[in-house]
């Protein structure tokens, strides 16, 4: 062995903290809603061999900088509680940061939104494009506080014959 050669490494395992990385805007937009990250609960659940574990944390700081290879600011977060035994340095978890209430959005389902961020309205049989433009993809849904109106009848269903004037059906859920 060499003077400063690294023999082991020493984990607490009752201190394990959890990183995980909000895109720049997903920071941004968490900000806008929020006055402080620090001190807001995590929910941390860890899947292995098929089986989850549920963890709560609490998020203690935020780096310094916007990280260059993720384009987005880790947030670290501190377990609480008893840590399982089983629970391993470096385990891949997956993080759920509940933001604020937001009074007066809507969410559709991914496949109502088409190219060009549109969603088609179902009037008189026939559907008609509507545009979005203020909204937030999350991934699984479209969120909106603009765009649609109290008894707007969205198409939800995708089908690639979608087009202004195309004749539908509704049909109610069961």
């Amino acid at each position: 062995m060499n003077p400063n050669d690294q023999v082991a490494i020493l984990l607490d395992s009752d201190n394990f903290e959890v990183v995980f990385n909000l895109s720049d805007d997903e920071y941004g937009r968490f900000l806008r809603r929020n006055t402080d990250i620090i001190g807001r609960p995590v929910r941390v659940v860890w899947n292995v061999g098929g089986e989850k574990t549920a963890l709560e944390a609490t998020i203690e700081r935020v780096g310094a900088q916007i990280s260059q290879a993720t384009r987005g600011v880790d947030i670290y977060a501190t377990l609480e509680g008893k840590i399982p035994s089983n629970l391993r340095g470096g385990a891949f978890v997956e993080v759920e940061l509940t933001a604020q209430p937001v009074d007066g959005v809507m969410a559709l389902p991914k496949d109502a939104l088409y190219t060009d961020n549109r969603v088609y309205l179902v009037r008189n049989g026939r559907l008609e494009p509507r545009t979005l433009v203020d909204f937030v993809d999350d991934g699984a849904q479209v969120l909106l506080k603009s765009g649609l109106a109290v008894g707007d009848v969205v198409l939800l269903t995708r089908f690639n014959e979608a087009a202004p004037g195309v004749a539908v059906k509704v049909v109610e859920q069961p």
